[in-house]
């Protein structure tokens, strides 16, 4: 039962003021009693803890309040259930834990001093009496509560607590708590944990009024020598505000054996400010070597700022770890900040300081990451440099220097980056981004075997195309969730250099490069890594190992007669590479596979072979398969990326002879690859497959293309400018635009495209070349695109000239056609050019297939206007994905030229001003110039734009699509990472009227035969309105009298239609009628007037007569005779009514 003994000294002694001193005292658990004597209070608790509720708690300058209690672990909370706030301006002192809870508020003056041998809680939060007895130090607040200052003193025994809870919570004094853990807490929900790691948690933001002030403001001393600080302030996501402002020192400086802590939390919606010292070096041992640690820094907010800051957690044996903005692995460990901004006057340091490893430091934003301080987490003796993590989706960005050096020992530098491209350099406007040349200056700056730099992007595909070169040793990795693609130079030449790519993908032109003896690429080590003929030659004894090609290799001086490689069944990549003046020669035999490679079954990747040449005869009873790449890609071959040029040929009496550019025959994968090769198969007595890509297609090609000239001379030729025949799988986004020219001995099927198809399916495709037939009598099938086609072919064009020169006729089974030679396929959504095809049709069979001449090909308003009719891609509807954007599979024509097929890789990046054009528009000047980024110091600086899409962009598009740069056509992607840049294009303003339209009455008017007129503006090209005019006199049943005539449900999103209403007018449809008034005449001689029935129709006993005034637009009038009268009168009254 509580109990309370008050008592004063019996002696006289001055009167105190009424807050000078706690007043109104009643114990409400517990065992308490209280003394007074003079300007001093003693309060004896003899209960382990105990509650007293006061009137006031004040104690005035020169006085003082003691408590006796139990024991350091002894407890007593002092709550005011008055209405005036506490002041403490003398001294509180006690030998065990002391709270004090006054909603109205609480301050400690600068001549206050609060001394406690186990700890100070002072809140203006509540507690519940049972919480609070119960241990439960669980704190709520009204909404709004008042704040809790100390400019004072505050003392805690050697491992203790003290806490500052309130609605703002203001320190300008010293809070010293050595081994302890001290708290600023500012928000309406607070738990203190004692015992646990947490100590303090805050929540429910305080719906104070936002003065411009920061919840916590530190600008005086928290010291916790071997122990925790804690500054949390709870706020709103949407509600951003100041939650912190560290503008004096925070101290848990490590000492002992116990590292210090110290975090700082702004919520969700709160900025942090740190000008100060924030600090838990480690305290040097007395003992020689000191191995102290040093401790945690952790600071976090929505926003984090280091002004002219000192953050220091070095340490004598390892240096400790400062997180600001996020943890390097663990999203749910610390909240992530939005922006992270680092002055250039604030020191970072972790560094091990007598001998140990270098320390971690973590900047980390959602946004954006900006360094100019300095930032040092050094090894010392024979211990590891520090380890640095950076992330910002926007960034991160470096002004200055990061120190992460050891002697001996690696170091680890790591890069996070939402980006989806990295240069050399940015232009002005992109200072945010994060460059190559930042990542390069690290590359070259840890030394050490071991060292390692990583870029890595966490949601996108990731770009590198500016270039990276580094003599160190150090190992580069570079890693994205979906992929990474290389469009620059990277060149390692350090002796103990390394790469790690995860998951990854080359542009023409990239190039990767490992010089060293002892260099690694993805853990390969020096067997692996291709750098001679002996090297290549050498995967025979390993053939399903994955193997790297880092640097060029020449061929030349050596014939070989058998394929370098017989069978690979592993990884080739040739990272960007060339191998040059490969010559395979085969005299004779019975070998049926010919090429660099003769079988291939695994990847064959991002290689070159230049002036290449194979030559082979076969005479097997199976066939052959001859390719500059490869013989056979077998069904789980996979080529990509690959680049051929030379000459290929086969000779011989094989059954078959299948010849391709790049393959003989394919059975697995080819995509993005390019065969320039000059082709000749002959075969003696049977038949040859020949393409310049592939001869013998069963498998999948896309995004490839062939350009060298084909010549097939035997019994039976399939000849195409890609592939010789399809008899399987799926031919996509490819083309070709060598010339094919056959010499038949019995039968042909050739075509720009394909020669045969009798499997599988074709889309997206086109063949600018000539093909060309001579001699022969029996069956030939010439086509623009294909020979013979029986599959699906759709989005496909040819410009082609289709020739023959032979003896055999139209009854021979001759069939000629701009497009294909004969079709028993379906053929849709295609075209060809009638004025260079020669040839007055599509082909025998053909439907689906649309003529067009040269200059509507190169019109980018009537052909892509026709095209995207028909279903075709150029907005990225269809999505080829390259960095985890869609780009479209058609490019408009552009300069006169006809469309072309984007490639993944034809991607560029566009920094600077947004750009508004409106519909139609053919170029835009700009008050800016606009930086085009493609691959590796491929920009374009332009201040006069080129449009290629207006005419096919609706209003609010953000792509830029098709621009030349460097003679290269890419795909503009605008990323608001990456520029903020974007394209708006405006519809195009036009003016229609409506008509003065008359119908009889009971006439069911069809709202599609309305007309319209234009009297500002016009369509574009190709472009029509869908949709129809409306009026509620249309219908049959509408009675007479005149109607409006509105815009309906005519449309296109490309235009901004006015219109100004027409009129209908419902009269009575029967002889005599309508009345022939002076208003009648008016309307019926109006330009506009048009009628429901065609001229010359007739109905029952009414004559109707076209009349034409030469009025703009069609004018048909009503003439109501009866049919007996005669003609005279009927042409008089047309006359009298016009």
């Amino acid at each position: 039962m509580p109990w309370l003994l008050v008592s004063s000294a019996l002696f006289s002694v001055p009167a105190l003021a009424a807050d000078d001193l706690p007043s109104g005292a009643g114990v409400a658990a517990g065992q308490v009693g209280v003394t007074s004597s003079g300007n001093s209070m003693t309060i004896t608790q003899t209960s382990d803890r105990a509650i007293v509720n006061w009137g006031s708690f004040n104690i005035g300058a020169g006085n003082s309040v003691k408590f006796h209690q139990p024991g350091s672990g002894s407890a007593i909370l002092n709550r005011v259930t008055g209405s005036t706030p506490s002041s403490i301006a003398g001294t509180l002192s006690a030998n065990g834990e002391v709270f004090l809870v006054n909603p109205n508020g609480i301050a400690i003056t600068p001549t206050g001093v609060v001394s406690t041998g186990g700890g100070f809680v002072a809140s203006t939060l509540g507690i519940a009496d049972s919480d609070f007895m119960s241990g439960s130090l669980n704190f709520s607040g009204s909404g709004a509560s008042s704040t809790v200052s100390n400019s004072g003193v505050i003392t805690v025994g050697h491992g203790g607590y003290a806490a500052l809870l309130g609605g703002k919570v203001r320190n300008d004094g010293l809070i010293a708590v050595p081994f302890g853990k001290a708290g600023l807490g500012a928000g309406e929900a607070i738990t203190l944990d004692l015992s646990g790691d947490g100590f303090m948690q805050v929540s429910v933001p305080s719906s104070l009024v936002d003065d411009g002030e920061a919840l916590i403001e530190n600008s005086g001393t928290v010291s916790t020598e071997g122990g925790t600080i804690v500054m949390r302030a709870a706020t709103a996501r949407n509600a951003a505000r100041k939650a912190i402002n560290m503008s004096g020192v925070a101290e848990a400086r490590s000492v002992s054996g116990r590292n210090g802590k110290i975090t700082l939390g702004g919520g969700r919606g709160g900025s942090v400010q740190v000008s100060g010292k924030v600090s838990t070096r480690a305290k040097k041992a007395t003992s020689s070597p000191s191995t102290q640690e040093g401790g945690v820094i952790e600071i976090t907010g929505a926003t984090v700022a280091a002004e002219d800051a000192v953050l220091d957690a070095s340490g004598f044996g390892n240096g400790g770890t400062i997180r600001l903005g996020g943890h390097e692995s663990d999203a749910n460990a610390l909240q992530r900040a939005t922006t992270l901004t680092i002055s250039d006057g604030t020191m970072i340091t972790a560094d091990a300081l007598d001998g140990g490893n270098g320390g971690t430091v973590v900047l980390w934003s959602d946004d954006y990451v900006g360094l100019s301080g300095t930032v040092s987490a050094r090894g010392a003796g024979d211990g590891n440099g520090g380890r640095f993590y950076a992330a910002g989706a926007r960034g991160p960005v470096f002004a200055s220097e990061v120190d992460l050096g050891a002697s001996q020992a690696p170091s680890l530098m790591s890069f996070t980056t939402a980006q989806s491209v990295l240069l050399d350099t940015v232009p002005a406007g992109a200072s945010h981004l994060l460059t190559t040349a930042v990542v390069n200056k690290y590359l070259n700056q840890l030394d050490n075997p071991g060292s390692l730099v990583i870029i890595n992007n966490e949601n996108n595909a990731l770009t590198i195309a500016g270039n990276l070169s580094w003599d160190t040793h150090t190992v580069f990795q570079i890693s994205s969730e979906s992929a990474v693609n290389i469009a620059g130079m990277i060149t390692g030449t350090g002796e103990y250099a390394g790469l790690f790519l995860d998951n990854m993908t080359m542009s023409p032109g990239a190039v990767i490069t490992m010089t060293g003896t002892g260099a690694t690429v993805n853990e390969r080590t020096s067997n692996h890594l291709i750098r001679t003929a002996a090297d290549l030659q050498a995967i025979n004894a390993e053939p399903a190992e994955d193997y790297y090609l880092v640097q060029d290799i020449d061929l030349s001086g050596t014939t070989y007669t058998a394929p370098l490689i017989a069978q690979l069944t592993g990884k080739l990549n040739g990272f960007g590479h060339t191998i040059s003046n490969f010559t395979l020669a085969v005299p004779s035999g019975a070998d049926s596979n010919f090429g660099l490679v003769g079988q291939n079954s695994g990847t064959i990747s991002y290689l070159s072979l230049v002036n290449a040449s194979v030559s082979a005869r076969s005479d097997n009873s199976t066939g052959s398969y001859a390719g500059l790449l490869v013989g056979t890609n077998e069904d789980r071959g996979d080529i990509t990326g690959v680049t051929v040029s030379g000459t290929a040929s086969i000779y011989g009496d094989a059954i078959y002879s299948n010849l391709g550019g790049l393959a003989g025959m394919n059975n697995g994968t080819i995509s993005n690859s390019i065969a320039n090769v000059t082709l000749e198969a002959k075969n003696n007595y049977n038949s040859s497959r020949v393409g310049g890509l592939v001869g013998l297609h069963t498998g999948i090609i896309s995004t490839s293309s062939a350009g060298g000239n084909i010549t097939g001379r035997a019994d039976l030729i399939y000849a195409g400018g890609l592939v010789g025949a399809q008899l399987d799988g799926t031919l996509s986004s490819s083309y070709a635009t060598g010339n094919v020219v056959v010499v038949p001995g019995a039968q042909t099927m050739a075509g720009g495209l394909i020669g045969y198809t009798n499997g599988g399916s074709v889309a997206d495709v086109y063949a600018t070349g000539n093909v060309t037939g001579t001699n022969g009598t029996a069956s030939v099938s010439l086509g623009g695109l294909i020979g013979s086609n029986s599959v699906s072919v759709s989005r496909a064009f040819s410009t082609g000239n289709v020739s023959w020169s032979g003896s055999a006729t139209p009854s021979d089974g001759l069939d000629l056609g701009g497009f294909a030679g004969y079709n028993d396929g379906t053929i849709t959504a295609s075209f060809y050019n009638t004025d260079t095809s020669g040839q007055p049709h599509a082909g025998a069979g053909v439907s689906g297939v649309t003529g067009m001449t040269s200059a509507q090909f190169a019109d980018p308003y009537y052909f892509t206007g026709t095209a995207i009719n028909a279903g075709w891609d150029f907005t990225g509807s269809a999505s080829q994905s390259q960095s985890d954007q869609t780009m479209p599979v058609w490019a408009q024509p552009i300069n006169g030229e006809t469309a072309t097929l984007y490639r993944p890789y034809q991607t560029a990046w566009i920094f600077g001003q947004d750009v508004v054009t409106t519909y139609g528009d053919s170029t835009v000047t700009l008050s800016q110039p606009l930086i085009f980024a493609a691959a590796a110091n491929v920009t374009s600086s332009v201040t006069t734009l080129s449009l290629s899409t207006a005419q096919t962009t609706v209003l609010g598009s953000s792509n830029f699509g098709r621009v030349d740069i460097g003679g290269q056509t890419y795909f503009v992607i605008t990323d608001q990472i990456d520029s903020g840049a974007s394209f708006m294009v405006n519809p195009y303003p036009i003016q229609l009227d409506g008509p003065l339209y008359q119908k009889p009455y009971g006439v069911d008017l069809p709202l599609s035969q309305i007309p319209y007129y234009f009297s500002s503006g016009s369509l574009f090209s190709g472009d029509v309105l869908t949709g129809t005019l409306a009026s509620n006199g249309a219908p049959a049943s509408a009675l007479l009298g005149q109607y409006d005539i509105s815009l309906g449900t005519l449309s296109n999103p490309n235009y901004n239609i006015s219109f100004d209403s027409g009129v209908m007018t419902v009269y009575w449809g029967r002889p005599g009628s309508p009345p022939h008034s002076a208003e009648s005449q008016a309307v019926q001689s109006d330009p506009r007037v048009a009628s429901a029935v065609s001229p010359g129709e007739k109905t029952e006993t009414d004559a109707l007569y076209n009349i034409q005034p030469g009025a703009v637009g069609p004018v048909v009038c009503w003439v109501i005779e009866d049919c007996s009268d005669a003609a005279t009168a009927a042409q008089t009254e047309v006359a009298r009514e016009n």
